[in-house]
């Protein structure tokens, strides 16, 4: 299912460690994160709920920036039954 009010790009992780897990992401947008904030975030399997790691409200558009977070506590709450960990970076685009 797709949102036309928001920019969505999904990416999976292998788990190759119990822990700690972190991921980052590097990228841009086309729309300045200072009129709509960049989120990434990581999608809890017990709680089924995504749940936020970072934010950009600060990157001009069409310039490079990092989005990072560290799960340190509960890690097998975040892999499927595959051993993979799913997460999305978002942004509203109105």
């Amino acid at each position: 299912m797709s949102d036309p009010n928001y920019a969505i790009f999904l990416f999976k992780a292998k788990n190759t460690a119990p822990a700690p897990v972190t991921i980052t992401w590097n990228g841009k947008s086309s729309i300045a994160p200072t009129s709509f904030t960049v989120t990434l975030e990581v999608y809890n399997q017990n709680s089924t709920t995504w749940e936020s790691l970072d934010t950009n409200s600060i990157a001009s558009a069409d310039v490079d920036f990092n989005l990072s977070g560290i799960i340190d506590t509960n890690y097998a709450y975040y892999y499927d039954g595959d051993n993979y960990i799913s997460c999305r970076v978002y942004q509203p685009t109105v």
